[in-house]
């Protein structure tokens, strides 16, 4: 775990049934204060590996964006359709429940097999449509960024920017 140990982060991550517990509640103490001079500031954070399940007492401030990364979900099954994995679904109900600023944060490719082929474009719309389905409100997508060799990388940017635009092409 990455998470403090202490006894007091230990207290109230218990308390919340969460390692982002007292991320949470660090996060509002930072977004009221923020509040009073700058408004439109907006704090983003991870719901990420050991900080992946939603706190259960403490709900995110409207400033607070959460981005759920899909990490474990699907970096070893870049070709099977997120919206069939149960353990992701849930989590995202959790995540709704305690704050109203979700985003996605999803791998397109596989880190263990990062120079393979991934003819996972279909994959990636299916998802795309998903997450609208499930009410996220904005996108991001990992990719093969700096590796010219792997099937376009250039064109499959273009294919999913077209797709987070209007996910039913």
């Amino acid at each position: 775990k990455n998470t403090c140990t202490c006894s007091e982060c230990s207290r109230i991550n218990k308390e919340e049934g969460s390692s982002f517990g007292t991320l949470a509640r660090f996060l509002n103490k930072m977004a009221s204060a923020l509040q009073a001079k700058h408004r439109q500031v907006k704090i983003v954070t991870l719901s990420y590996l050991d900080l992946a399940v939603a706190p259960k007492l403490t709900h995110l401030d409207n400033n607070v964006i959460v981005r759920i990364t899909t990490d474990t979900t699907t970096w070893y099954h870049p070709f099977n359709k997120i919206r069939f994995n149960s353990t992701f679904k849930r989590r995202v109900e959790d995540w709704k429940v305690m704050c109203n600023n979700l985003w996605v944060y999803d791998y397109t490719c596989d880190f263990n097999d990062y120079l393979y082929l991934r003819p996972n474009i279909d994959v990636v719309a299916d998802n795309i449509r998903y997450y609208k389905e499930l009410g996220f409100k904005g996108v991001t997508l990992e990719s093969f960024y700096e590796n010219k060799g792997v099937e376009e990388s250039e064109l499959r940017a273009f294919v999913f920017s077209q797709l987070v635009k209007n996910p039913y092409l």
